[in-house]
């Protein structure tokens, strides 16, 4: 099945400047760049730390930096923090999730688009230890209702899985985003540094001919 996805809804406004290019196209570039800059900080260990700027503090090394702070880009923190022992500096342009129990935030669902996850997103939350914490915000849902092309909205289809090894935990993608972001308070303090309103702007991606990579951080008002 296709992946979910992953991308902000929300509009970006106010962020400080880094780079000539206005804030909308660096997010879109730092959304571009997010996996192939989080693998190039994995290789800047030692020697080749890398280097993050801007305007206001001293640069600062981190064993991997990774921009964006949604499912992957947490559950991506989790891995090298565990895995490799690294040092992790997450950046997210938005404001820090609500927390996933607070049900004067999730009590409407229809505003929030709806994750399911299956046997593989399961056992990868499991590998992770995060997936208890996850689970006791999932609703259990053991089918789906299908529409053909011409029908019409009475005329769905249900469906009714039983030969399927787990049963499909759906939950607000955004809640999801908060579990992860409280399973990292409790249990990654001083391993993973989460850092929200700050945009992200690659630099240099061959940062004095080594393996690291230059970024610019701003601000987002």
């Amino acid at each position: 099945s296709a992946a979910p996805d992953l991308s902000h809804s929300n509009s970006h406004n106010g962020c400080g400047p880094t780079t000539p290019h206005s804030c909308s196209h660096a997010a879109s570039r730092a959304r571009e760049k997010t996996t192939t800059t989080t693998a190039l900080f994995q290789n800047t260990i030692n020697d080749n730390k890398a280097s993050e700027t801007t305007e206001s503090a001293s640069p600062t090394p981190h064993d991997a930096v990774v921009c964006g702070g949604g499912p992957a880009g947490l559950l991506s923190a989790i891995m090298l923090a565990q895995n490799f022992n690294y040092n992790v500096k997450v950046y997210e342009r938005l404001p820090p999730p609500p927390s996933p129990t607070d049900e004067s935030v999730w009590s409407d669902i229809a505003r929030f688009y709806l994750i399911g996850l299956g046997e593989r997103g399961q056992a990868a939350l499991r590998e992770f230890g995060v997936w208890d914490d996850v689970e006791a915000c999932c609703t259990s849902v053991p089918g789906r209702m299908d529409w053909a092309p011409d029908a019409g909205p009475d005329e769905g289809v249900e469906n009714i899985f039983t030969d399927r090894p787990v049963m499909t935990q759906v939950l607000p993608r955004d809640k999801l985003v908060g579990v992860l972001h409280q399973h990292i308070l409790k249990n990654y303090q001083g391993k993973i540094d989460m850092e929200y309103k700050k945009e992200v702007t690659p630099m240099d991606f061959d940062n004095e001919g080594s393996s690291s990579v230059k970024i610019g951080v701003s601000d987002c008002a």
